[in-house]
């Protein structure tokens, strides 16, 4: 009975050996195929890096021409220096957004926008600052046309007006951040004039004044800039003789100009003689 058992069971011993050995033929194929691709995978990978090691050496990816334009003042010199670089540098070893980053840390430049043209031109447009008034605090602090501020304190001042009153006042507070919007538009304003203004002059407690370059005039705004304020002040002033006696132009009553004489204190004294305009 055993031995009859026996013989039955041998064509499955059978049928289970050729399938192992059919999964292990399968299995030993998958692997020498898996082998080899991992094989020609690493070669592929070891030759690309030799190929672009080899090519961000190569002349051929060497910069010709750092093409540079500015709305500015700043040389091709400077951007150089400040940009770390020069003819010859390979395209594929430079780093567009590194040189972008080193850009933006002078002074005078507001946004650098750096790119790459292959095999071998670099492109870089600067974007500067184009101040309009000088804030009076200890280190050199421009204001520009767009209400930034930045500091250059290795460089001259320049012949700008001043704007004071903040040197207390830390600048990126909303007080100060006020301050500095309305004197742009206050500036912008005041060119209808035709005068240079020496300075703006803020206090919290008077507002705004204005003080004159070429005429002896100083000119009170109180805590609004209005536009029809200054078409009233150009009126006045086309009439006003340069060799005039100083005087205070008080704006801040509605559709007229009290002119006081410069010679009264504005803030404390008694006022003589007034003349409304």
């Amino acid at each position: 009975m055993r031995q009859s058992t026996l013989l039955r069971s041998s064509p499955i011993r059978q049928s289970n050996r050729r399938l192992w050995r059919t999964v292990t033929r399968r299995t030993q194929s998958v692997f020498r195929s898996v082998l080899l691709l991992s094989v020609i995978g690493a070669g592929l990978v070891s030759g690309g890096m030799l190929l672009v090691e080899y090519a961000q050496h190569h002349p051929y990816f060497a910069a010709k021409d750092i093409v540079m334009s500015t709305d500015g003042q700043l040389t091709r010199e400077e951007v150089w220096t400040w940009g770390e670089l020069s003819p010859g540098i390979n395209i594929l070893n430079f780093d567009v957004w590194e040189t972008e980053q080193r850009l933006a840390l002078h002074p005078w430049i507001r946004a650098a926008d750096v790119s790459r043209e292959f095999p071998q031109r670099i492109h870089i447009v600067i974007r500067e600052h184009h101040p309009v008034a000088v804030i009076r605090r200890q280190e050199t602090t421009y204001l520009d046309a767009t209400g930034e501020i930045f500091v250059d304190p290795s460089s001259d001042v320049r012949d700008l007006p001043y704007l004071s009153g903040l040197e207390r006042i830390p600048l990126d507070t909303q007080t100060a951040q006020t301050v500095l919007a309305e004197a742009v538009v206050c500036l912008s304003l005041s060119r209808e004039w035709g005068v240079e203004l020496s300075e703006i002059h803020w206090d919290n407690q008077q507002g705004y004044t204005v003080f004159l370059s070429d005429r002896h005039v100083v000119i009170r705004l109180g805590h609004e800039i209005r536009s029809n304020v200054f078409v009233l002040v150009r009126r006045v002033l086309e009439t006003w003789p340069p060799d005039r006696p100083a005087a205070v132009f008080d704006t801040r009553f509605a559709d007229q100009i009290v002119v006081y004489p410069f010679s009264v204190e504005l803030y404390g004294r008694r006022i003589e003689s007034t003349r409304t305009i």
